[in-house]
């Protein structure tokens, strides 16, 4: 509190102090009011997608990753309701199990699981989709992810994990609308029959 020189009584505060006063009431208001509105949004973007931690829901034990189901046949595997599917890749210095390409359907729910057999991996699709996941040895790390960009895309290790780590990459091909992955592999083969008997 200010007081006038040589007496006790409070100094008198120009008109624009008080103003002052106002005006920072109103900008705490709203500071406050925003908060409010950011972490209502989060809770309700939460609870929207169901998002749960990535990795750690689910353990695995990591000596028996290739032993143990789904890990035992990597792959991806249309699920029992028949209008989604699950990819499970195994991650290795400095690779992904299955080898080969990720073939899912266009604009269909893909279940990743992913797990590691050694040390920290990652697990990103960049530029087609959400997919980022930090891959630890004793975890499934879990994501549904749609796919509607036809074509090969590149799978890549995000997460330092040695001195190969910049070979660490697979890819995953996302068929044309309507194509299914049994579709695809039978091509595949038939292709491979002509040319082994060529």
């Amino acid at each position: 509190m200010t007081t006038t020189p040589g007496t006790n009584k409070p100094a008198e505060l120009p008109a624009r102090f008080e103003k002052l006063d106002t005006l920072e009431k109103w900008w705490m208001r709203i500071g406050i009011a925003m908060l409010v509105v950011f972490v209502t949004l989060v809770v309700a973007d939460t609870l929207r997608h169901d998002t749960k931690h990535a990795h750690g829901a689910t353990t695995i034990n990591p000596a028996k990753v290739t032993q143990t189901a789904p890990f035992d046949k990597p792959g991806v595997y249309k699920n029992e309701d028949g209008t989604s599917y699950t990819a499970v890749v195994i991650a290795y210095t400095f690779g992904f199990m299955p080898q080969g390409d990720l073939v899912v359907p266009y604009d269909t729910p893909v279940h990743f699981k992913v797990t590691s057999l050694d040390v920290v991996h990652g697990f990103q699709i960049p530029g087609t989709s959400n997919v980022n996941l930090e891959v630890l040895p004793g975890h499934v790390s879990e994501m549904v992810a749609r796919f509607t960009d036809p074509g090969r895309h590149l799978i890549l290790c995000h997460e330092y994990c040695g001195s190969g780590h910049h070979f660490m990459a697979t890819h995953i091909r996302v068929l044309e609308k309507g194509e299914t992955p049994e579709e695809y592999a039978a091509k595949q083969e038939d292709h491979e029959s002509m040319k082994d008997a060529a």
